[in-house]
């Protein structure tokens, strides 16, 4: 089969609906107008890609030295977390996304210098 962009996808997905098999089947019906629901939701960008990041400690963060922890993906520092685990070492559980570009932070910080 050739590779379809998910707006040409949706044609045959209609053409399935027509089929008198497929009509009368309540459950093969709802999963075609799903699929067909996300390709149109995929072809009009409504979905963005999943992106993946971690924390990096930057010990000129924060003023006074304390440090802070920023994303790796836009470099936005994460007012959440604390500045430095030695002041607070319970203090820091993490956040799994950056609040600014919502990368999803399934990396381990790095390690301080």
């Amino acid at each position: 089969m050739p590779d379809l962009t998910p707006k040409e996808a949706i044609k045959p997905l209609n053409y399935m609906l027509c089929l008198d098999d497929i009509r009368n089947n309540d459950n093969y019906c709802d999963a075609i107008n799903t699929a067909i629901n996300c390709l149109r939701k995929i072809a009009s960008s409504e979905y963005a890609p999943v992106v993946h990041a971690h924390w990096e400690y930057d010990k000129n963060g924060i003023d006074w030295g304390l440090g802070a922890y920023l994303c790796s993906n836009c470099h936005t520092r994460n007012n959440n977390l604390p500045a430095d685990t030695k002041i607070n070492p319970l203090a820091f559980a993490g956040s799994h996304y950056c609040p600014q570009c919502g990368a999803i932070m399934d990396g381990e910080p790095c390690e301080k210098e």
